[in-house]
């Protein structure tokens, strides 16, 4: 099992802060979308570090695989991660009813119209604009083997925002850096340029399962830390990516 850290600033002292630029972007606000596809596997060292717990077959290392996280699981810049009761869920006992709770930020990027079975090369004319995806996940559960549509679709455990940049507006997405955070301290940090493959190829394998239609968010993956913390009532968790902004949300029961 994962070690836990403690988080050393004190939830009533923090209000925020913000790492990297944004200046150089518009900012447009964004609706909740229809469906969230989430591309996973999609970094050398987060790879490394679910091995232990998650063999890889041969057949599909390297590649990123995918899942769409409960609509209900979708939430908004500010709003409130609620921590889940798991008690009914799991044979374990933990001194909360809640576990190992953490985030993983992520690239969001918003889909411009109806497409399927796209060509890597035709990806970025079907790119409306990106934006922020924090993955939730209920970590003892993922771990005992649950379904990740259950250990990551709890209610309220995909915030998204805090607004759309338009694509045109970013000139080399790939380079971008982030950062996850909570009580200001950080947890993941790293660059997008880390990634095993770029973003038209998440999006064009995503779109072989799925069809995506206008407003649908395809998710990158994250990279490795999500394990080194556990979210508790009062906390403050930000997922930050240069250029985008800052999605910040408090965290309760």
């Amino acid at each position: 099992m994962p070690n836990s850290a403690t988080n050393v600033e004190s939830p009533d002292r923090y209000a925020g802060s913000q790492k990297f630029a944004t200046s150089r972007t518009r900012r447009i606000p964004l609706a909740l979308p229809r469906q969230i596809i989430c591309g996973g596997m999609s970094y050398a060292a987060h790879n490394k570090e679910l091995a232990e717990w998650f063999p890889i077959k041969e057949e599909i290392k390297g590649l990123p695989w995918f899942f769409v996280k409960s609509p209900s699981s979708f939430s908004s810049d500010g709003a409130p991660v609620k921590l889940p009761d798991i008690s009914p869920l799991i044979k374990k006992t933990f001194d909360n009813s809640w576990g190992q709770v953490t985030g993983e930020v992520e690239l969001g990027i918003v889909i411009k119209d109806t497409c399927h079975r796209l060509k890597v090369s035709d990806v970025r004319e079907h790119i409306l604009g990106y934006t922020i995806f924090n993955d939730l996940t209920q970590r003892d559960m993922e771990l005992a083997g649950y379904p990740v549509c259950a250990s990551k679709g709890f209610y309220t455990f995909g915030p998204i925002g805090p607004h759309m940049v338009p694509a045109e507006d970013i000139e080399n997405v790939q380079s971008l850096r982030f950062e996850l955070r909570v009580n200001g301290v950080a947890y993941q940090n790293g660059s997008l340029s880390e990634m095993m493959f770029p973003i038209e190829t998440v999006v064009s394998l995503a779109s072989q399962i799925y069809e995506l239609r206008a407003g649908d968010i395809v998710t990158t993956g994250s990279p490795p830390g999500m394990f080194d913390y556990r979210l508790r009532p009062g906390d403050v968790i930000e997922a930050e990516i240069e250029d985008i902004g800052v999605l910040r949300n408090p965290v309760t029961i």
